[in-house]
């Protein structure tokens, strides 16, 4: 029978224990650890879904500038002394480039079981407005026509008190 040396005690095992324990092993970047993400739109609003496990809501931090949305979260985990430990506190972060003229101050988030969910209302697009022109003929009094303006169609109508001259009179 062969015997795996690993498993023995020695430096080998208490270096192998050493480096499966080192807390750096976890850390992705300076900033933080990338949180997963989901991005969609509803009629109404874009809606951002972000997993946060070990988090609170008073451990989240949401900030939003120039089109850029930064999450940022912080998962807390009590101080013991563990036989053995997988879990970690963690330093969430992440950074979404969103379309700027989304309703950034209107944003709404919400927190349930490990789960963030950021809803930023979309703007309403605005409704045609109704332009009123008044348009001078050389052959007509000064209040003349006026043509009602509206996007995609035009109609004349005639000055009030009065029909217009023919052009041959």
């Amino acid at each position: 029978m062969i015997r795996w040396p690993f498993f023995d005690p020695g430096p080998m095992r208490e270096l192998l224990d050493a480096m499966s324990q080192d807390p750096r092993r976890y850390v992705h970047s300076e900033r933080g650890v990338p949180m997963p993400v989901n991005v969609y739109q509803e009629p109404d609003a874009l809606v951002i879904e972000a997993l946060i496990p070990g988090a609170g809501p008073e451990d989240v931090e949401i900030h939003s500038g120039e089109g850029m949305l930064t999450i940022r979260a912080t998962s807390q985990i009590a101080d013991r002394e563990y036989m053995h430990q997988e879990i970690r506190p963690t330093q969430w972060h992440r950074q979404l480039a969103l379309p700027a003229d989304l309703k950034f101050d209107e944003a709404q988030a919400s927190s349930e079981n490990g789960v963030l969910v950021i809803r930023i209302p979309k703007p309403q697009p605005r409704q045609p407005e109704k332009i009123r022109i008044q348009v001078t003929r050389k052959d007509e009094p000064a209040a003349g026509p006026t043509i009602e303006a509206k996007p995609g169609s035009f109609k004349e109508v005639k000055p009030k008190g009065g029909r217009r001259k023919p052009a041959d009179a």
